[in-house]
């Protein structure tokens, strides 16, 4: 599969032709630090499938800086295009598709991928422990997690858009980092960015505004 360079979805003021929306216009909005305890990374979407995998491959625990690419279109919509989050230097010169156990993108076809699926048109980034609490949260009363999500959101909501840094464990930091998705529901990929060293960089999810082709 060939994959584009994911990093152009996060330039500042790029213009893409769309074939379906037209001209869009790219703008970087920051969406908070995502706070990494096991360095095993979450995404899902938090209000549906929280007790969702990790990935195979193991981030550097700390808090990491977390980028949301924003779709202007010329009708004044806008939409989420892609979250990014920031764990090392870079830039990256190579990406690969994020997997969970047991996946082999050897077995894709051309058009496939491996994602996760959203259906509140809301996915976010999360440690693996972070993961649990949102899910003993929700078991032990979900309405009550729902609200708090929903209200956090609410704080920075721009039509049609918005996220929000949900903090689960005041003394520890633990937080998930929520945001809309792209056109609402769907199933959704990440990939990591390697840099020259091939260390990893940056961890993206594309929430498949474009085709991988517009972003050459």
């Amino acid at each position: 599969m060939r994959l584009p360079d994911f990093g152009k979805l996060f330039e500042d003021g790029r213009r893409v032709e769309s074939a379906d929306f037209g001209p869009v216009t790219l703008g970087l909005h920051e969406a908070g630090h995502v706070v990494l305890t096991t360095g095993r990374v979450v995404a899902c979407d938090p209000l549906v499938a929280p007790e969702a995998e990790a990935y195979t491959v193991a981030l550097p625990p700390g808090r990491h800086r977390l980028v949301l690419s924003v779709a202007h279109f010329d009708d004044g919509d806008q939409r989420v295009a892609g979250a990014m989050l920031h764990v090392g230097d870079g830039p990256p010169v190579v990406w690969e598709m994020a997997l969970l156990p047991g996946e082999d993108v050897s077995a894709l076809g051309d058009d496939e991928i491996f994602g996760f699926g959203v259906d509140s048109a809301t996915a976010c980034l999360m440690d693996e422990e972070a993961a649990r609490t949102v899910a003993a949260l929700q078991e032990a009363n979900a309405e009550s997690f729902f609200k708090l999500v929903e209200d956090e959101m609410e704080k920075n909501y721009v039509d049609t858009w918005s996220r929000a840094e949900v903090v689960l464990d005041e003394a520890g930091g633990l937080n998930v980092v929520t945001y809309s998705t792209g056109l609402g529901e769907g199933l959704y990929a990440s990939y990591f960015g390697r840099d020259a060293r091939g260390e990893v960089c940056r961890l993206v999810t594309d929430f498949a505004l474009f085709d991988f082709d517009e972003l050459a």
